[in-house]
């Protein structure tokens, strides 16, 4: 037996994924008129999708428009009283000062003035309430016309002219996918995590593509273990301009974790147990052989790890160990193995 250096590798399987993908949906509620696009079409940024009927909110706009010219109306005439209500009140003042007129008509026309102010002030602020009213209707009016948000793959469609796209739940017209770049998403044993990190090199094997190896870097690993699947989460990120890679193929994430010096004996020492992770070994001590049982780690090649049950110093029989019976006396030849 000798120690061996073991390449570990972790295969982990994993879904492709759009790196960006969003559910397209009205801002307003309303009735489909037409959609513009079908699955599997091609849209760039700003790209008219669908419509929605416009005729109420056309008519929400004249409504807001209408109040618009309505209050500007009433804050015209607000002001031509308040001017008035001025001039009244100066009037007053100066003939008060010669006690030309009693004081309660002064007042009178102090508390004229002050009212016909205010209901200009009322009056003004009504007219930026109605164009904040007519931002608004042409702004819901605008947002009858969908358009996507970026360039991207129509992955599916819901919606068909003549449905109703609510507000509550909201209705769902299309998924829009951007396909240039996928994720590849899979999830790592708890007992790996430590010996994955963000920005160590990767290889994703897509069966699909005649088991290509496409090289990435790994992205992201999550900062935390499901407590339910004993997993953390795992992201690389690879370019699709050629568009190989398609929404929901299925891949294998490979991951080096790199060399370990293992303690290693040769296959043809092993004498299975029944289980895959365990086997006997006959081990020489004063020249009497011991059969003990091992734990077993992974195999390269010839040699497989042994995980428990040896020590070093060990001599493990290398071949012949089916005609050994535990006891029985041996004499040391060249092909027992120490370990080391």
């Amino acid at each position: 037996m000798a120690r061996s250096s073991f390449g570990t590798t972790i295969e982990v399987s994993a879904n492709v994924l759009p790196l960006k993908q969003v559910n397209v949906l009205p801002r307003v509620p309303g009735v489909i008129e037409e959609v513009l696009v079908d699955e599997g079409d091609w849209v760039e940024e700003g790209q008219v999708l669908a419509r929605l009927e416009q005729r109420d909110y056309q008519l929400a706009v004249r409504e807001a428009a209408a109040n618009l010219v309505a209050s500007r109306a009433n804050a015209k005439l607000a002001a031509i009283q308040a001017d008035s209500a001025s001039t009244q009140h100066d009037r007053m003042k100066s003939l008060l000062e010669t006690d030309a007129i009693a004081l309660s008509k002064a007042e009178k026309a102090a508390d004229g003035l002050k009212m016909s102010q205010a209901q200009r002030d009322a009056a003004q602020a009504q007219v930026q309430q109605a164009q904040v009213g007519l931002e608004a209707a042409r702004i819901k009016l605008s947002d009858t016309v969908i358009e996507a948000p970026y360039a991207g793959l129509v992955i599916k469609r819901f919606m068909d002219a003549g449905e109703i796209a609510g507000a509550m739940p909201p209705g769902i017209v299309l998924i829009l996918a951007d396909v240039t770049r996928m994720k590849v998403e899979g999830s790592v044993n708890e007992l790996d995590v430590h010996r994955v990190k963000a920005g160590m090199p990767v290889k994703v094997r897509v069966d699909a593509l005649d088991h290509a190896e496409l090289p990435g870097t790994l992205q992201l690993v999550t900062p935390m273990v499901d407590p339910q699947t004993r997993t953390a989460g795992i992201r690389v990120v690879l370019d699709n301009a050629d568009r190989r890679l398609e929404v929901g193929m299925s891949a294998e994430i490979v991951l080096d974790l790199g060399q370990r010096d293992v303690v290693a004996v040769p296959v043809e020492a092993l004498l299975r147990s029944g289980t895959s992770d365990r086997a006997d070994v006959f081990v020489v001590r004063d020249d009497q052989v011991q059969r003990r049982e091992v734990v077993l780690g992974e195999r390269r090649d010839d040699l497989v790890e042994v995980v428990e049950g040896l020590a070093e110093g060990d001599l493990v029989v290398r071949s012949g160990a089916t005609a050994l019976v535990n006891g029985q006396r041996v004499t040391l030849a060249e092909r027992a193995s120490r370990a080391e």
